[in-house]
């Protein structure tokens, strides 16, 4: 069966009737468009997605459905990599002219007919697969505040009964006033330390992304950590050699916080050890990725341990609440990146990595085509 012609010189073409009852039966958007984006074909359901008739999509540029910032740098791009690589597979936010804008799982592919070059595009609606992983995100959400709340029943019932303890001595023995007034403070500023921690976790603000530099970042840590890093003990000693111009995507704020609570863990750690030795903080980049490397030489990490290291209220430390792990993998996994354990003793290694930018690369910038 010989292929319809596609040149321009010929644009009102169809299919044979077979094949357009087939196009027209499948699921899944079909466009078949120029080089320029030019729509020479369409099947029913890319007419119905694209809130569009049939009669008034024909010809039209299928950049139309995209938002001003992806016709400027998102449909150039795509235009590049089919001239480049001959194909394209990626997520596409599209606007139809009636209907709910929606993200769409599209392909394109470059191909050629008798010397002609057309573009087959297919795409399908796949917001309610977005939905479906946020509504398991905030599943697997509800279960960690689920058990969260259940250790948190143990650790707030313990001072209160200290509390109520403490409370009944002292009015039986008012000439120990202060002693007890002490433990009785004692036990509540461990309360408002718990609810802060638990606000800090349950009261999460949505990133705020923004263009960072790295020496923003290093400057405010050794503002915060300024004993440590003029060498006091413990020590810290930030590396950061050749990455201080160094910029990329993320929440400033938030990575601070990851990067305080995960320092003052090992600062701890490290303390509780008497080591002479510095806590680093080695900072560098690698493969479209940010690495924050903080190592420490305390008493290391037991393997049994490493599935609860970031779990709620778990610590290894006497008079610590545990929380602020939880947080910083929290952080992290909300700003796109990943917290690990590199190094279980001699040294302990906790590594955080950030990629440059979320977005994909065919989204940050005019064509250039080298992605």
């Amino acid at each position: 069966m010989a292929f319809p012609d596609l040149s321009l010189q010929n644009i009102d073409f169809c299919f044979p009737p077979a094949w357009q009852k087939v196009v027209d039966f499948l699921k899944t958007g079909i466009v078949i468009m120029s080089e320029e984006g030019d729509i020479l074909f369409h099947n029913k359901d890319a007419s119905d997605l694209l809130g569009v008739d049939s009669k008034s999509l024909r010809l039209k540029n299928l950049s139309f459905f995209l938002s001003p910032d992806d016709q400027k740098i998102l449909w150039p791009n795509i235009l590049g990599l089919l001239e480049q690589e001959g194909f394209y597979v990626g997520e596409i936010f599209l606007i139809p002219q009636n209907g709910q804008p929606f993200i769409a799982q599209t392909q394109f592919l470059k191909c050629s007919e008798n010397g002609v070059s057309f573009i087959v595009v297919t795409f399908q609606n796949i917001e309610y697969l977005k939905k479906l992983a946020k509504s398991l995100k905030e599943a697997r959400h509800f279960t960690f505040l689920g058990r969260m709340l259940a250790d948190m029943a143990h650790h707030v019932r313990n001072p209160i009964l200290v509390i109520g303890g403490l409370a009944r001595r002292l009015k039986n023995s008012p000439e120990k006033l202060t002693y007890y007034s002490s433990a009785i403070i004692y036990q509540c500023e461990r309360l408002e330390e718990l609810l802060a921690g638990l606000e800090k976790v349950i009261n999460f603000p949505k990133p705020r992304i923004r263009l960072v530099e790295v020496q923003e970042i290093i400057e405010t840590l050794k503002e915060v950590f300024k004993g440590e890093v003029s060498g006091a003990s413990p020590e810290l000693v930030i590396n950061d050699k050749n990455i201080r111009n160094f910029v990329f995507y993320s929440d400033p704020e938030l990575l601070l916080e990851a990067l305080k609570e995960i320092l003052k863990n090992a600062l701890e750690a490290h303390f509780l050890c008497s080591h002479e030795g510095a806590v680093s903080l080695n900072i560098f980049k690698h493969h479209q990725k940010v690495f924050f490397e903080v190592c420490d030489q305390g008493r290391g990490l037991k393997p049994d341990i490493l599935p609860f290291i970031f779990n709620p209220f778990f610590t290894t430390k006497p008079g610590h609440l545990g929380m602020g792990l939880t947080l910083a993998s929290h952080i992290v996994e909300e700003l796109g990146g990943r917290i690990e354990i590199a190094n279980l003793v001699n040294p302990t290694i906790f590594r955080l990595s950030l990629p440059f930018d979320r977005r994909r690369p065919e989204r940050r910038a005019l064509p250039k085509h080298s992605f």
